[in-house]
């Protein structure tokens, strides 16, 4: 009898806390950006599997980034974006967009990002760069973003 007690306490509570992932997941909203980079299947697997998952990308492309006016020195050593390959991985259609500081999605792109350090890729002829936070500034700012 008591087996079925603690039996039954877990099964509620399992069921509990899955219908509030479920709600919660169902109320995230999937950026069009991320569904053009992982297709629409994907981004709902994550969605309902994952839901942080989604959140941090939602978060990751609207504050990871500032794109600077810099001007362009001949013997500069700043990678460019023409040289950073594409993000075919999930749905292998994307082709290399023409950049637009309105629309730029960085999760075309294979950026190599430091985990302490910012960096940075030049925008081909142009004298803009964009700079990425490191991935702990990402993280901690994503994290101080749920709390508020």
């Amino acid at each position: 009898m008591k087996y079925l007690k603690t039996y039954s306490i877990i099964l509620i509570l399992t069921v509990a806390l899955n219908g509030e992932v479920f709600a919660q997941s169902n109320s995230i909203h999937i950026d069009q950006r991320i569904i053009n980079v992982y297709g629409e299947t994907y981004a709902n697997n994550l969605k309902n599997k994952a839901p942080e998952r989604i959140l941090y990308l939602n978060y990751f492309l609207d504050h990871s980034y500032e794109i600077r006016e810099v001007t362009y020195h001949n013997d500069e050593k700043t990678p460019k974006l023409s040289s950073v390959s594409l993000n075919t991985k999930y749905t292998g259609e994307i082709t290399r967009p023409t950049f637009n500081v309105n629309s730029f999605n960085p999760l075309l792109y294979n950026f190599k990002r430091d985990r302490i350090r910012k960096t940075q890729y030049r925008v081909d002829n142009t004298n803009k760069i964009i700079v990425f936070y490191s991935e702990q500034e990402i993280a901690k700012a994503f994290n101080q973003s749920k709390q508020n």
